[in-house]
């Protein structure tokens, strides 16, 4: 289980694997209305409306993003990593300790989304730069060094309290899981 694999988008996995999307305007939008009506008009002076451009590629730029994921996957990291330390075998306490997590665990979600979401408007070529500079980063090698000794903390507890009443949501709430793509 590689449940805590919080590098998968830092590290650029999913960026890489994902099908690169051309923004579909919206049906009010100005693009939309005039490709629509572009597309449906019998003017043989009309033109299609153009594709959007793919999102600049420079290093700044890719750094700037990876380095924002980075912070806020460290943040949720060693949160959860302290929570773990005081974990035994009681699992009202890691029910607590999650629930207590949930923050920090939804701004992790929601970053690593917002992260996927800029990927998929990057050109091929510059996702590939993303995961060259992402798995460069030290930050990235400290995450995937420590994720181990954390899966290690949370696996057992999650088997142990299974079936202890209100875990599952407690889990569900403080425990944000990604498998990385390889």
């Amino acid at each position: 289980m590689r449940a805590l694999a919080l590098v998968c988008m830092l590290a650029c996995g999913p960026l890489l694997a994902c099908n690169k999307k051309e923004p579909t305007p919206s049906a009010g939008s100005a693009a939309g209305s005039a490709a629509g009506s572009a597309a449906g008009s019998n003017d043989p002076w009309s033109k299609p409306a153009a594709p959007a451009a793919p999102a600049p590629c420079d290093d700044a730029e890719i750094r700037k993003h990876i380095d924002v994921s980075l912070k806020v996957s460290l943040t949720y990291l060693t949160a959860l990593e302290a929570k773990t330390k005081k974990w035994d075998k009681n699992c009202d306490v890691a029910m607590m300790d999650l629930i207590a997590l949930e923050p920090d665990a939804k701004k992790f979600m929601d970053e690593m989304l917002a992260f996927k979401a800029w990927g998929e408007t990057l050109s091929e070529a510059c996702r590939a730069r993303v995961g060259e500079l992402g798995a460069a980063m030290d930050a990235t090698r400290d995450i995937e060094k420590r994720t181990p000794g954390l899966e290690a903390k949370v696996k057992p507890i999650l088997e142990k309290c299974k079936d202890h009443v209100g875990f599952a949501d407690a889990a569900a709430k403080g425990l944000r899981v990604m498998h990385r793509k390889r």
